[in-house]
């Protein structure tokens, strides 16, 4: 059986903007997580 994470960002509002799912690539999962992170910031303009 191998490695899964899950991430799941949530804006300020308490509101799910996005849920991150790998079953093995650590690598791409944090990438896909900071991406997210960047737009949803540049989204609010931070």
């Amino acid at each position: 059986m191998g490695t899964s994470r899950i991430t799941y960002v949530v804006d300020k509002a308490g509101v799910i903007r996005h849920v991150a799912h790998n079953e093995v690539s650590m690598g791409s999962h944090i990438h896909d997580a900071l991406k997210t992170l960047d737009a949803l910031a540049a989204e609010a303009g931070e």
